[in-house]
């Protein structure tokens, strides 16, 4: 690949992975749109956020089984992107409830789609030497176009509830720079691809993919207390809106530069490397239960998220050097799948250990932390990543 065509398909990637994140794009003003139809209970109301969130499980399973062997990349993500942004942007201009549940599962299709297309995108365009960096810089891209249609959001519902939605719109951006930058790319088979780890030859996914797997998504419902009860833990420390606003964008802020760390990170702590992002989100776990001030809290949070997006990175390279060439895709729909559903109970989780300890704001912060340094201290003992060769 010469260096004008790196370019271009390294821009296409890093636009498929900016779309990755955006689940949640209009999670911060559910608030604004829920008073628009005082008849919707709070519980109710967030189903406008989450029925994307259950949509989205079946369509990643169905197009990890699918993307680079029966649908090529550049039409798998073109076809996603057209369905994030008519899902999206459609209750702007049909403002209606039925309306906005019904486009809200279809755009739960769109994302489930490209949530899965980056990991073996990598894997099909750059070489393994490359392949950390570009994940690492994947993530920085995902949880900045998060933020990115986040905070638009939020601009757009100050305005009027229903313009919110036109978020999504920033997806236009991703579908221009795919159309014009994508090549038509398919995976290699596995016989031609050559790395320093020895991948397994045939088509089966082998045990330790699966175990990455699981491992991101019980490390996600183990971080979704401190996301979902961020705004408890700053409205408790401050009465002042941007401030609290400000403490969620510190962890996605704290994903970027989880991200853009990776590179570094695997290639000095090798196998070990996620052991060190458990034990960095970890610190940032126990240092949120115990903030004193909002400036703590945002620091805290900052380092919860710059151990949960190199662990991301992490998990995907893990995958893109395990599976087989093309199974990655297969494995990527299986981890994202997998970290929905762990989301998916995450109030139930909350609410085990509140019937517990009585305390459901702190309580999971602190058994969280507890969980991340043991999975870190095991995988350390057994690590699921194979031996690297030392290679220069």
């Amino acid at each position: 690949m010469n260096e004008k065509s790196h370019t271009k398909s390294t821009i296409a990637l890093l636009a498929v992975f900016s779309l990755s994140q955006c689940l949640g794009g209009i999670t911060p003003v559910i608030s604004n749109i829920a008073e628009a139809f005082p008849e919707l209970s709070s519980t109710s109301a967030m189903y406008i956020s989450t029925i994307a969130s259950l949509t989205s499980i079946p369509a990643s399973l169905a197009a990890g089984s699918l993307i680079g062997k029966k649908i090529e990349f550049k039409k798998a993500s073109l076809l996603a992107i057209l369905i994030i942004l008519i899902g999206g942007c459609l209750p702007t201009f049909f403002p209606f409830l039925p309306v906005i549940f019904i486009s809200r599962g279809f755009f739960g299709i769109g994302m489930g789609i490209i949530t899965v297309i980056g990991n073996p995108l990598a894997s099909a365009l750059f070489p393994e030497e490359e392949r950390a960096s570009v994940l690492g810089k994947g993530t920085i891209a995902a949880f900045a176009g998060a933020v990115c249609m986040q905070l638009l959001a939020g601009v757009l519902a100050d305005i009027h509830w229903n313009l919110a939605f036109l978020t999504h719109a920033l997806a236009a951006v991703s579908l221009v720079l795919v159309a014009l930058f994508l090549p038509d790319v398919k995976l290699k088979k596995a016989d031609d691809t050559k790395t320093t780890f020895t991948p397994a030859a045939s088509e089966k996914i082998p045990v330790r993919t699966y175990m990455g797997c699981i491992l991101f998504g019980v490390a996600t419902l183990i971080i979704s207390p401190l996301l979902v009860g961020s705004s408890l833990l700053a409205s408790a420390l401050t009465d002042k809106a941007t401030l609290m606003s400000l403490v969620s964008i510190c962890y996605s802020i704290g994903c970027m530069m989880g991200g853009s760390v990776f590179g570094w990170l695997y290639r000095h702590a090798k196998e070990r490397c996620l052991t060190f992002s458990l034990i960095i989100a970890a610190t940032g776990l126990l240092a949120s239960a115990y903030a004193g001030s909002i400036a703590f809290l945002c620091v805290a949070i900052l380092i919860a998220g710059i151990g949960f997006g190199s662990l991301m990175s992490g998990i995907m390279m893990l995958i893109s050097v395990t599976a087989p060439v093309s199974g990655v895709a297969k494995a990527t729909s299986i981890m994202m799948a997998l970290s929905n559903v762990f989301t998916f109970f995450c109030s139930g989780w909350m609410n085990l250990i509140g019937r517990i300890t009585g305390d459901t704001t702190y309580m999971p912060l602190k058994i969280g932390a507890l969980l991340y340094l043991v999975i870190g201290i095991i995988l350390l003992i057994f690590p699921i990543y194979p031996k690297q060769k030392n290679t220069k």
